[in-house]
């Protein structure tokens, strides 16, 4: 990606130039859609766009896009001490910090970025983190096993809290079971969550830690990028040598 390098360095210090600055930012994964041949295209099975370059995108609430790096491999994390989800995050964070100094982020993750590790680091550089989790990475939290929320009514939920890395690890259970960790939100207030029962065949409302609600409002960020950039999408294609530009005329290459 060297070419494109310059590229997306001018574009990212544009982003951040005109940001509408907010606290609470979302960092994900999103798909740039390429049938070519190249080294770095990936295949995502389930995803709406399954084939493409795969980029790291930290954008509003809005789906403003505040930076986007293109993922090359395991061998563009220049963070040797660190996973490739945390050294994202960890780039990402050292932006924010760079241009806003006095500004304090809430950063919403999903469960490919997201570990004790992670929070903790974050905690230390006074940048808030909530996001799903993995259960393999829970670290020593003992949160009851899916076996037991099998048992147990929709809505039902236990937590347990790290208190010296001031980290909350919570289990809910839903339409399946969500495992979530925050040094910045609690439990409480307890909120209301609309679902529909089958079997009665009406909407209920059951229980849901503020956690998870904090967490589905401010989450969807990239995936509201992705749909701004879906409505206004460019098609370009290559064929027989031409390029086939936006007013129809073909320029060999």
């Amino acid at each position: 990606m060297a070419k494109g390098k310059p590229l997306i360095v001018a574009l990212n210090r544009l982003f951040m130039d005109y940001a509408p600055i907010e606290q609470s930012i979302s960092i994900d994964e999103s798909m740039i859609p390429y049938f070519g041949r190249h080294g770095c295209k990936q295949f995502i099975r389930g995803k709406p766009i399954r084939f493409g370059f795969k980029s790291w995108v930290m954008a509003t609430r809005l789906g403003y896009c505040l930076q986007f790096n293109l993922y090359q491999g395991r061998l563009g994390n220049d963070k040797q001490d660190c996973g490739l989800g945390e050294s994202v995050v960890y780039n990402f964070a050292d932006v924010l910090q760079t241009h806003f100094e006095n500004l304090k982020f809430s950063l919403f993750l999903d469960n490919f970025f997201t570990s004790v590790k992670l929070l903790t680091t974050l905690g230390e550089r006074r940048i808030c983190g909530t996001g799903t989790v993995r259960v393999n990475r829970t670290g020593n939290c003992n949160l009851p096993n899916d076996q037991y929320y099998k048992k147990t009514e929709r809505g039902s939920y236990n937590h347990k809290i790290d208190e010296a890395n001031n980290i909350l690890a919570v289990r809910w259970k839903d339409n399946s079971i969500v495992t979530l960790l925050s040094n910045e939100y609690r439990i409480k207030p307890l909120q209301s969550a609309a679902r529909y029962f089958a079997k009665e065949k009406k909407k209920v409302y059951i229980p849901q830690p503020n956690v998870v609600s904090m967490y589905n409002k401010y989450m969807g960020g990239v995936n509201q990028f992705d749909n701004n950039i879906a409505t206004y999408r460019i098609s370009m294609r290559r064929k027989n040598g031409t390029c086939q530009s936006l007013c129809g005329c073909s320029t060999p290459q």
